[in-house]
């Protein structure tokens, strides 16, 4: 029996000091320089891999909806993925977004003889002026600008973005949009409370949108109240239940709301769920006054 216990004594003893031994062996390589290096770089090595998965995915995106897209969106998807997740700055985005125009080589002269006895050629559609093909390549930059500004993922974003959407005459503009339906404003309904900021970035005023659905009798409206106040007091208040609020932007998310001679130009931020946009005075003569820029919280959801 004692032998036994001897014996039993001495292999509790090997057991506790490879117990010991182990966790010490164990405790020495994790507190090791070279461990911790390790693992750190076992981090970074996955979070680049997801960032690379990531970016993959929204290249992939713009890529399948590459057939139902103009070039100037396409080009404004991959400006935003290089702004917002490879952190580039790009200097100057307007020359980035710039689509040059290649012009048709002159058709060959024929010689008279061929001629009169060829077929005559249909006659050449009427060239556009150099006025008018600008005004083209101007919208659909402007499109361009709007996709930017409504996919922005940060409040330095929408002021950077915000600059480019500005309408320098309201009236001329107002003839490309329609007259919007309560459900097409379905994205900006909800109450928003900001600041409006005037073009030398000074505060203006304290602007406050409420937009909502109801529903009388066949009758589907918008009600709610645009209200405005400096230094406490309210300085503006308009109140509507109505059918038309206002216009929307054809080609883009955004609307033009129409309250007399003022309008607000809104386009809803899609990652932040802010609104955000200018305030227009139209003048007497017909001419547009920007009186300053906002980005409103939305304040009626927690």
């Amino acid at each position: 029996m004692k032998d036994f216990l001897k014996i039993f004594g001495v292999l509790c003893l090997i057991v506790a000091a490879f117990a010991m031994g182990r966790n010490y062996g164990e405790k020495s390589l994790q507190d090791s320089t070279q461990y911790q290096a390790f693992l750190k770089d076992q981090v970074a090595c996955q979070f680049d891999k997801n960032q690379y998965e990531n970016l993959k995915a929204k290249f992939q995106n713009v890529v399948d909806g590459a057939s139902t897209k103009k070039t100037e969106e396409l080009l404004g998807q991959i400006l935003q993925i290089f702004l917002a997740d490879l952190g580039l700055r790009i200097q100057n985005q307007q020359a980035f977004l710039k689509i040059q125009s290649c012009t048709p080589p002159e058709p060959a002269t024929v010689p008279p003889v061929i001629s009169a006895l060829a077929p005559q050629p249909a006659p050449l559609a009427e060239k556009k002026s150099p006025r008018e093909r600008a005004a083209v390549a101007d919208i659909k930059k402007f499109h361009s600008y709007e996709w930017m500004l409504t996919s922005s993922g940060s409040a330095s974003e929408v002021q950077s973005n915000l600059k480019n959407v500005e309408i320098k005459n309201i009236d001329p503009f107002l003839k490309s949009t329609t007259p919007a339906t309560p459900q097409q404003m379905e994205s900006i309904y909800g109450s928003y409370r900001g600041r409006v900021f005037d073009q030398s970035k000074n505060e203006f005023a304290t602007l406050a949108i409420e937009i909502n659905l109801r529903q009388e009798s066949e009758k589907t409206l918008l009600t709610g109240s645009i209200k405005m106040f400096k230094n406490g007091k309210e300085t503006v208040g308009h109140r509507f239940t109505t059918s038309q609020l206002g216009y929307a932007i054809n080609g883009s998310s955004g609307f033009i709301i129409d309250s007399g001679n003022h309008y607000y130009q809104v386009y809803k931020i899609t990652g932040t769920q802010q609104i955000a946009g200018y305030f227009y005075e139209r003048l007497p003569n017909g001419t547009t006054n920007t009186i300053g820029a906002f980005t409103l919280n939305r304040v009626d959801q927690f």
